[in-house]
C-alpha cells in the first residue's frame, strides 16, 4: 500500500492504522521522512515533478514488488480571494489535487492492470460540494478531482481496479498553520478575507481528529465493492441535499453578499 502525504495528519493517522493492522505501507513526504516509531516505511515523493513521482513508485515496486492501494492523500490549500490568487499559486494547487494524482496514476495504474486488481482512494473534501469564499482554488481542485474520479472508476472497473473519493468537513491537521495566502492583497477584499481566513485556521484546529478518515479508508481496502464516494461524517453527508434544497438565493445571502462596512 502506498499513502502520499504520510508524515503528518490524515496520511500518518492512515499509514499508522493499516500497518497496524498487519498490511506493509509505504508513506510519503516531500524529504522522505516521516515520525519516528511510524511502523511503516518513508519513501521521498515530490508531486510537481515527474522524475519523483516515478522514482518513488520505482522503488516500492523494489521492496515489494506490487501495489494493491494507492491512497492519493498529499495536499494543502490555497486561501484568498480568487482575483489576489497568483497564476502560479493556482497552479501549485492543481499540481496537487489533479496533475500530482495523474502523474501517480501513469506510474501505478500499469501495476495494477498487470496485477488484475487494485484499489485507488483519493483523499477529497465536502469543499468539492460546497464552496465557500476565499477557498476558491482549493474547492476547484477538489472538484476537478471529484470529476477525475468518477470517470476513472468506470473506465478501471471492467480492469478489475475500484476507485473511490473520499469526503470530509473539517479534520484537524497542520494545514492550519501550512495555508498557502493568497499573494496580491487587494483593499477591496479586506476585512472579509482576512475574517474568511481567520475561521478556516479556527475550524481546521477544532477539527475532527484524523483518525476518523483512517478508519474509513481502512473499511474501503476491505470492501468487496467499495463506493464511489465515502463521505465519512455528519456534515459530509449532510451537505449535498442542503445544496440540493437550499435556494441559491439564499445561500448567496448568507455567503455572497455581505458588505464591508
Amino acid at each position: 500500500m502506498l499513502v502520499t502525504g504520510a508524515s503528518s495528519g490524515i496520511g500518518r493517522a492512515t499509514a499508522g492504522r493499516l500497518a497496524s493492522a498487519g498490511y506493509r505501507v509505504f508513506g510519503t513526504s516531500r524529504n522522505g521522512t516521516g515520525p519516528d516509531g511510524a511502523g511503516y516505511e518513508m519513501v521521498q515523493l515530490e508531486l510537481a515533478s515527474d522524475e519523483s513521482v516515478k522514482q518513488c513508485v520505482a522503488t516500492v515496486l523494489e521492496r515489494a514488488g506490487r501495489i494493491d492501494v494507492l491512497f492519493n492523500n498529499a495536499g494543502f490549500g490555497v486561501a484568498g480571494a480568487i482575483e489576489e490568487t497568483t497564476v502560479e499559486q493556482a497552479q501549485a494547487q492543481f499540481d496537487v489535487f489533479l496533475f500530482g494524482i495523474h502523474r501517480m496514476l501513469r506510474e501505478v495504474l500499469p501495476v495494477m492492470r498487470a496485477q488484475g486488481s487494485g484499489r485507488v482512494i483519493n483523499m477529497g473534501s465536502s469543499a468539492s460540494v460546497f464552496a465557500v469564499p476565499y477557498g476558491g482554488l482549493y474547492s476547484a481542485g477538489k472538484y476537478a478531482m471529484a470529476g477525475y474520479s468518477e470517470a476513472l472508476r468506470r473506465e478501471l472497473l471492467p480492469l478489475g481496479i475500484w476507485v473511490t473519493y473520499v469526503e470530509a468537513t473539517m479534520i484537524s491537521t497542520e494545514a492550519a498553520d501550512d495555508i498557502m495566502v493568497a499573494a496580491e492583497r487587494i483593499d477591496d477584499y479586506t476585512p472579509l478575507r482576512d475574517e474568511a481566513l481567520d475561521l478556516f485556521r479556527k475550524a481546521i484546529r477544532g477539527g475532527k481528529d484524523p483518525a476518523i478518515v483512517a478508519r474509513a479508508v481502512h473499511r474501503l481496502v476491505e470492501m468487496q465493492r467499495p463506493p464511489l464516494v465515502y463521505r465519512v461524517d455528519t456534515p459530509a453527508r449532510l451537505l449535498p441535499m442542503l445544496k440540493a434544497i437550499a435556494p441559491s438565493g439564499l445561500v448567496d445571502r448568507v455567503l455572497g453578499r455581505r458588505r464591508r462596512h
